[in-house]
């Protein structure tokens, strides 16, 4: 049993639902303005139904953002799924994946990048997994094209960049930007650097060698 579980007598809701709340809260008002009360009238609960789960905000952040990140890199490797030579419906496949990952957790991650509490280890760990999850698609894209990369982590860091601003610029509404839209540009973009080399045959080489 967790410290903060036996001071407090047990909550009615689940710690999920605490967790869900707080992301929701989070992506609304950043970690410097939220505080728990916020979360607890989210639910419409007592504050201390959220102390039998959490010692404070901090804490449910922490989890929630080891939690968000973890998930991030599980979605990111799906990509290590994709043959050599597969079509452009594989990686559209997986842009639509990402997206209805974004769907469910990109606010709360964006947001929380500038955002967050000062602790050390928390940082650290947050980095570590971003490296990785960078390192993911870098090393991705040199496998499905075949060719090398100058520097496989940063190309994988602007993929990654790419997809979660396309996403979140879809989401505004005042973007004037299609969900479909956007996925489909973005699969473009990512088959162009790994689909087989058209360079030759292209109407553009053809102008450009005249």
């Amino acid at each position: 049993m967790k410290l903060s579980e036996a001071k407090h007598p047990k909550s009615a809701v689940t710690r999920q639902a605490f967790l869900d709340a707080a992301r929701d809260v989070f992506e609304r008002k950043g970690y410097s303005g939220t505080q728990v009360k916020d979360i607890t009238d989210r639910l419409s609960v007592a504050r201390g139904s959220f102390y039998y789960y959490f010692r404070d905000k901090r804490h449910i952040f922490i989890e929630l953002g080891t939690v968000t990140t973890r998930e991030t890199a599980d979605a990111v490797r799906a990509l290590e799924l994709i043959e050599i030579g597969a079509d452009k419906s594989a990686f559209e496949a997986w842009v639509r994946q990402l997206f209805d990952y974004l769907d469910r957790t990109g606010a709360f991650s964006i947001r929380s990048v500038d955002d967050s509490p000062p602790d050390a280890r928390f940082q650290a760990a947050v980095a570590r997994v971003h490296a990785e999850t960078a390192g993911v698609i870098g090393r991705e894209l040199e496998r499905l094209s075949g060719r090398s990369l100058s520097d496989p982590a940063t190309s994988g860091v602007c993929v990654m960049a790419m997809l979660e601003r396309s996403w979140f610029l879809a989401r505004n509404t005042k973007a004037q930007m299609t969900r479909e839209g956007t996925i489909a540009a973005i699969t473009d973009l990512i088959y162009a650097m790994v689909g087989p080399s058209r360079v030759e045959s292209s109407p553009v080489s053809a102008r450009v060698a005249r």
